[in-house]
């Protein structure tokens, strides 16, 4: 982890209506840190990742990447930066065999991007494009599965390939919003083995509920309630705060 900031946001609010989702919010994460973000339904998480992704716009705030304004950039805009986010319900597309999902993720980050796009959606994808998402199922013991329409597969095999194409785009910043949603617990002990592999090096985000399945993934943690951050730091010292103490008293799991 370096002392670079990659990602800052500055007073960052949301409202709708009389609710105030997020409230004055200032973050930061530095280049390579892996973070997480934990709190209640309603704290104002996913609300957070819509801003930071540009799926949402401030109130008022700003969202700076690498020291650059970006609060007014489009999602996908922030995505050819490298900004690059999963959701909360997996988000691919169920027609479409395992391969073809990565593949575009391959083909979007590829040079020859434009002239792809032609043909998006077509079969006769580039051989490199389809070499290179094979390799990736690969890695996810997924390649035995590579045609078939991802509406066959099982949920957890489903948020895998999400996952994928997430990498696919070589981000620079990964953006997840409660990727273990909807799983086992085995399912999410491998799912949590396959984010550490493949998320090496890379700055990362992960919103979740529960501070049990952010230990082993994430450096520190902040904890949202009411639209704020009440404590952030090391998964440990977090957890002695009486605040969060308290709040998870409140919120019992």
């Amino acid at each position: 982890m370096s002392d670079k900031i990659m990602l800052e946001t500055c007073e960052l609010t949301k409202q709708f209506g009389g609710l105030v989702a997020v409230d004055n919010v200032n973050y930061k994460i530095a280049e390579g840190e892996k973070c997480g973000i934990i709190g209640p339904n309603g704290a104002g998480k996913t609300t957070l990742i819509n801003l930071i992704s540009g799926f949402l716009k401030p109130t008022k705030g700003r969202v700076l990447y690498c020291g650059r304004d970006v609060t007014k950039l489009k999602p996908f805009k922030r995505v050819e930066l490298g900004i690059i986010r999963t959701f909360q319900l997996a988000s691919v597309f169920l027609n479409m065999s395992a391969l073809e999902n990565v593949a575009l993720a391959v083909a979007r980050f590829s040079n020859n991007y434009k002239k792809l796009g032609k043909r998006f959606f077509s079969p006769l994808l580039e051989p490199y494009v389809k070499e290179e998402a094979f390799k990736l199922l690969e890695l996810v013991k997924l390649d035995c599965v590579a045609d078939c329409p991802v509406g066959s597969l099982p949920y957890g095999n489903r948020r895998k390939i999400e996952i994928l194409m997430a990498i696919a785009q070589n981000p620079k910043i990964i953006l997840f919003d409660e990727p273990f949603a909807g799983l086992s617990e085995p399912e999410i002990q491998e799912l949590t083995e396959l984010i550490e592999n493949l998320c090496k090096g890379r700055t990362m985000v992960m919103v979740e509920h529960k501070i049990t399945k952010l230990q082993k993934i994430v450096d520190r943690i902040s904890v949202m309630c009411d639209g704020k951050i009440i404590a952030d730091g090391k998964p440990e010292e977090v957890m002695k705060d009486p605040k969060v103490q308290e709040l998870y008293w409140r919120y019992k799991e």
